[in-house]
């Protein structure tokens, strides 16, 4: 399964309220993603560029990678993923809709690191997660 990358970014409700300042801009992304699908796990590693901005609604963000946008909750240094978000992603080549789940963001000067998980094709995935501001 080819990675889902950690496709950050925008549809959703507010329930946050956190100052989103810090988590605006170009953040460069690394870590490992395993996935199981039917029955064998892979690891893969994960690098790619996610852009963040200010979400449309106060305290969030949205982040964006490989065309999916999805949308997070701020609250200090911890950012929440919203529930019940999905996008396209390419897996192994072929167009498919990730699920994301249980997933969260904290920050650190000019660090984030985060444990995201999802599935699609039926094949789930938790990735691991450091990003680093450009």
């Amino acid at each position: 399964m080819a990675s889902a990358a950690l496709m950050f970014a925008g549809c959703g409700s507010s329930s946050g309220g956190g100052n989103v300042d810090a988590w605006v801009g170009n953040w460069m992304e690394g870590g490992t993603q395993s996935t199981t699908c039917a029955g064998v796990s892979t690891t893969t590693q994960l690098s790619m560029l996610v852009v963040f901005s200010a979400g449309t609604k106060a305290g969030t963000i949205e982040s964006s990678a490989d065309s999916c946008v999805l949308v997070w909750d701020v609250s200090g240094d911890k950012a929440t993923l919203e529930s019940g978000q999905t996008c396209t992603a390419s897996i192994d080549g072929v167009n498919a809709s990730v699920t994301w789940t249980a997933s969260t963001l904290t920050l650190d000067g000019n660090t984030m690191t985060g444990t995201l998980g999802g599935s699609g094709n039926d094949c789930p995935f938790t990735q691991q997660a450091t990003l680093t501001k450009m």
